[in-house]
C-alpha cells in the first residue's frame, strides 16, 4: 500500500511540474521528515502512530502557512536546511 501510494504522488507530482527529474521531490523531504518526528516516532526507530503522524503533518503544514501569511522570506524559511 505505501509503494503504491508513493507511485500515485511520484506520478502526480510529475503531472504537476511538467518534466520528470530524478530530484523533483527532493524540497519535501525534509517537511515529510519533520513530520513524523512531531507527531512522536523516534529517529532510532521507535513505534510512531499514525493519528500522530498526521497532527505532525497538520502542524507543519499550519507553520509553514503562517510563515507565508506574516510574510516571511523565503530565504528565512530554507535557511534551517529544508532547500
Amino acid at each position: 500500500m505505501s509503494a503504491m501510494m508513493a507511485c500515485a504522488g511520484g506520478l502526480l507530482l510529475t503531472a504537476y511540474i511538467g518534466s520528470p527529474s530524478l530530484g523533483i521531490g527532493n524540497p519535501f523531504m525534509f517537511t515529510a521528515i519533520a513530520a513524523v518526528v512531531v507527531g512522536g516516532a523516534a529517529l532510532t526507530g521507535g513505534v510512531g502512530s499514525m493519528i500522530a503522524t498526521i497532527g505532525g503533518a497538520v502542524f507543519i503544514t499550519e507553520l509553514s502557512w503562517f510563515a507565508n501569511i506574516i510574510r516571511v522570506s523565503v530565504v528565512s524559511q530554507f535557511e534551517n536546511g529544508r532547500g
